[in-house]
């Protein structure tokens, strides 16, 4: 799994999170039922096995080490 698709999951996973997170109850706060009975928690749970799944050993590494010298040539 490259870089890029390490953190392109990585953003489909916190976007779900978020997307999640952002429906509330009439009163301001978390519909945790809510949350349960939808489709996020099997959304997160097939966005984090596809990334388990395709990762080698090594290749998180590799992929943050890919990111922080982009990030140190674009500063």
């Amino acid at each position: 799994m490259s870089a890029t698709s390490v953190v392109e999951g990585l953003i489909k996973l916190g976007a779900i999170i978020t997307d999640a997170a952002s429906k509330k109850t009439d009163d301001g706060k978390f519909d945790f039922s809510a949350f349960l009975g939808g489709d996020a928690p099997k959304t997160i749970q097939d966005a984090v096995t596809s990334i388990l799944t395709a990762l080698k050993p090594d290749e998180l590494a590799d992929a943050i080490k890919d990111v922080e010298k982009k990030a140190k040539r674009s500063a």
